[in-house]
């Protein structure tokens, strides 16, 4: 069974990258998702924390991420979508800010997004919240995929908020 760490609208929050970095070493994923909203103002040293697992990851384009901060990084950010299969189990990533083109694409798939900044673990259509800026919450957040189960992430002390399973399609 994969591992798979879910992450968005990290904005260029360094302090909150390098805690993401922290459960990346810790859970050791073979998918970091990365749903755009990466950087603010070309934060280097963000782009070069993510750049360590570019092997790894499936990263999209957020209304916030601009062409010419993709020189910044090894692996592309600027696909507005991508449907990928993880245990079986079929993911249709976006940023959000555009779901509403991508219905028929997304259908049948659990979709993940982020733009909000507020985390969903219910339904389909499954949020993470923000690594760097959240809101309505004050926790800075991810998802951590395992074996058909996801666990929302507090990324202050890297504990659980809330977990689901995951049901097969």
């Amino acid at each position: 069974m994969s591992k798979a760490i879910i992450a968005s609208d990290i904005h260029g929050n360094i302090e909150f990258t390098k805690q993401l970095e922290k459960l990346i070493i810790k859970e050791n994923p073979e998918y970091l998702i990365l749903l755009g909203d990466l950087l603010s103002y070309k934060t280097k040293e963000v782009a070069d924390i993510l750049n360590k697992y570019s092997s790894i990851i499936y990263a999209v384009k957020g209304n916030n991420d601009l062409i010419d901060d993709q020189d910044l990084f090894q692996f592309n950010n600027l696909q507005e979508y991508i449907k990928i299969k993880i245990d079986n189990l079929p993911f249709f990533i976006t940023h959000g800010h555009r779901l509403y083109k991508y219905y028929k694409e997304a259908k049948g798939c659990y979709i993940l997004t982020g733009h909000t900044h507020i985390y969903n673990l219910y339904g389909n259509n499954i949020n993470p919240g923000s690594v760097g800026r959240p809101r309505l919450y004050k926790e800075h957040t991810c998802i951590l995929y395992n074996n058909h189960h996801i666990y929302l992430i507090n990324l202050a002390n890297l504990s659980i908020i809330e977990s689901r399973d995951l049901d097969e399609k």
